[in-house]
């Protein structure tokens, strides 16, 4: 029988799961004028606002082959 205690410690479902949207770089995002501030134009700053609001995102590109890991590295020095 399992320990009560242990199952309790588990976080909830909630907890765990982490939003993000299908690409910062979509056409449709960047056009809203919603989601980015005004003169948030750079690749370098939307990430940057982006990583603020959400704690993840899809690279698409990686279904086509890996990234590479200057790629990788930039990406994470961006996002702060």
């Amino acid at each position: 029988m399992p320990d009560r205690g242990a199952i309790n410690a588990e976080p909830n479902v909630a907890e765990r799961i982490a939003i993000g949207t299908a690409s910062w770089t979509d056409k449709s995002l960047v056009g809203s004028k919603r989601f980015y501030p005004k003169g948030c134009s750079s690749a370098e700053e939307r990430l940057r606002n982006y990583a603020i609001q959400c704690p993840m995102v899809e690279v698409d590109s990686s279904c086509y082959a890996l990234p590479l890991l200057g790629n990788s590295h930039k990406c994470v020095k961006r996002a702060g």
